[in-house]
C-alpha cells in the first residue's frame, strides 16, 4: 500500500502502482503522446520507446501505399516534397501508350513488333526471319534492281547493292564475256547500247573470221592458230616464250632502242631502261673504266661514247 496526502489534506491509501502505469500516470493518463519530432508510448516494464516522426513528404508516400505517385479513375497523382499532393488529368489511353514508347505509335523488340490500339492497349507479333523480312520488303525476291544497281538479301536480313556494269558490259557478262557469238544458224553481236544484232551465219570460213574478231591467224597462251578455209582451224605449239622474245628481236637477248636498253627475260617478257648517256655507255661497257687495256693496245672512252 502507499499513503496519499491530496489536496484537502486527507490521507489516502492506494495500491501499488505498476511501473506501466507509473508511466501512464507520469504523462497525464496517456499511454501514447507526441513531441513535435516524434512520437512516444509506455511500454509494459515502464520505459518509453519513441520514434521519429516521418518528414511531410515520407507521410504523403505512407499514406499512399509506399507509392510517390498514384492514379484515380481520372487522374495521375504525385507527393511533392512538403507532403501536399499534385493532380491532373489523365491523358486519354491511346496518348498513354504513345508517351510510354517514346512517342511512337509502333516499336519492336528483338523478337516482336508491337503497336497501340486505340483503347491504349498494345498488340505484339512474332518478327519473321531478318531474310524473310528482306525478301517480303522487295516483292519475295532475293534480287533486285535499281536503276543504277543491283541489290541483294543477305542472310542476316540486309542488302548488299552494286552499281550495274554499263548496257555493253551487260552484253557481254551475259554472253560469257564475249561480244559475238554464234548459234546453229545465225550470228550475233552486242550493241554498244546492251542491244544485241544477229544476221545469218556466213559461210565457214567467214565464221571463222567472225569469232576470232576478224582476224585469220591468233595466238593463245601456248599455241599459234589460223582459220582454214573449211571454217576449222588449226593450231600448233608456241615456241618457249623466251624463245619466242629471241625470234622477235632477230634472234638477240638484248638490243637497244635510240633510247633504251632492252632484254629478253626468262618467261618471255622484256625490261627496258633508259640508256645512260654515251661516254656512261662506254663506261659501264668496260668495267667502269674509262681506260683499259688489250694485248696489243691501250684505250680510252671518250665523250662521245666512242674508244680511242
Amino acid at each position: 500500500m502507499v499513503v496519499i496526502q491530496v489536496d484537502d489534506g486527507s490521507i489516502v491509501c492506494v495500491d501499488n502502482l505498476t511501473p506501466y502505469e507509473q508511466c501512464v500516470k507520469d504523462h497525464g493518463g496517456n499511454s501514447s503522446w507526441s513531441d513535435p519530432d516524434k512520437t512516444c508510448s509506455c511500454i509494459e516494464d515502464g520505459s518509453v520507446s519513441c520514434k521519429d516522426l516521418p518528414t511531410p513528404y515520407e507521410q504523403c508516400v505512407a499514406d499512399h501505399g509506399g507509392s510517390s505517385t498514384w492514379t484515380t479513375p481520372d487522374t495521375v497523382c504525385s507527393c511533392n516534397p512538403d507532403g501536399s499532393t499534385t493532380c491532373s488529368d489523365l491523358p486519354d489511353p491511346y496518348q498513354q501508350c504513345l508517351d510510354a514508347h517514346g512517342g511512337q505509335s509502333t516499336w519492336t523488340t528483338p523478337d516482336s513488333a508491337c503497336s497501340c490500339n486505340p483503347d491504349g492497349s498494345t498488340t505484339c507479333s512474332d518478327l519473321p526471319d531478318p531474310y524473310q523480312q528482306c525478301l517480303d520488303a522487295h516483292g519475295g525476291s532475293s534480287t533486285w534492281t535499281t536503276p543504277d544497281s543491283a541489290c541483294s538479301c543477305n542472310p542476316d536480313g540486309s542488302t548488299t547493292c552494286s552499281d550495274l556494269p554499263d548496257p555493253y558490259q551487260q552484253c557481254l557478262d551475259a554472253h560469257g564475256g564475249q561480244s559475238t557469238w554464234t548459234t546453229p544458224d545465225t550470228v550475233c553481236s552486242c550493241n554498244p547500247d546492251g542491244s544485241t544484232t544477229c544476221s545469218d551465219l556466213p559461210d565457214p570460213y567467214q565464221q571463222c573470221l567472225d569469232a576470232h574478231g576478224g582476224q585469220s591467224t591468233w595466238t593463245t597462251p601456248d599455241s599459234a592458230c589460223s582459220c582454214n578455209p573449211d571454217g576449222s582451224t588449226t593450231c600448233s605449239d608456241l615456241p618457249d616464250p623466251y624463245q619466242q622474245c629471241l625470234d622477235a628481236h632477230g634472234g638477240s637477248s638484248t638490243w637497244t632502242t635510240p633510247d633504251s636498253a632492252c632484254s629478253c627475260n626468262p618467261d618471255g617478257s622484256t625490261t627496258c631502261s633508259d640508256l645512260p648517256d654515251p661516254y656512261q655507255q662506254c663506261l659501264d661497257a668496260h668495267g667502269g673504266q674509262s681506260t683499259w687495256t688489250t694485248p696489243d693496245s691501250a684505250c680510252s672512252c671518250l665523250e662521245d661514247g666512242t674508244t680511242s
